[in-house]
């Protein structure tokens, strides 16, 4: 893939990153650039510290293309991103994505989003976070609880300590959804 042959790619981020930055460029054009750049942080294993705080500024429900950005989070996070650094937007995310305030959209996005960067951090995951995001599992709006259900399902798999005993489902092997 031509991503694979850039000959610096730290330093093509950066300059992504700086352009991104300025605020002579339109929104849908931060995107591209915001796409581009996790790409190119993910496939090449880079540290581009500043580009996952720049992120939280649009991580609103009400910002416009918000699921765009937040593809370009979970695409961008890796095993050497510092896991302080994705702390912070995971607590974002949880209180401004996932909660009764928000829309189901937003619900369903959030959690979705959660799932994803789980699934790459999964060191991550609180016994907090998991009590939290578990009250969605029975949720009116059935997206919002299929997405819960999912979270619920990968994090049953990866360390099922960290969820209530109801959520853990039975020692046999079988699958109680």
């Amino acid at each position: 893939m031509p991503i694979d042959l850039l000959y610096n790619p730290q330093i093509f981020a950066e300059k992504l990153f700086n352009i991104m930055s300025g605020k002579s460029e339109k929104y849908q054009h931060k995107l591209v650039y915001m796409g581009l750049i996790a790409r190119v942080i993910w496939r090449h294993q880079l540290i581009l510290l500043p580009f996952y705080r720049s992120l939280i500024k649009y991580l609103e429900p009400k910002q416009k293309d918000v699921s765009q950005v937040l593809i370009a989070l979970a695409e961008s996070i890796h095993d050497l991103v510092p896991e302080d650094e994705i702390e912070a937007i995971i607590k974002h995310i949880i209180e401004h994505f996932v909660n009764d305030r928000c829309s189901e959209y937003t619900m369903t996005i959030g959690l979705n989003t959660l799932r994803e960067v789980f699934k790459k951090m999964p060191s991550i995951i609180t016994e907090e976070m998991m009590l939290y995001l578990a009250t969605y599992y029975e949720y009116k709006n059935k997206n919002v609880s299929r997405a819960a259900k999912s979270l619920i399902n990968f994090v049953k798999e990866y360390n099922p300590m960290l969820l209530e005993k109801k959520y853990r489902g039975n020692d046999r092997g079988g699958d109680d959804d």
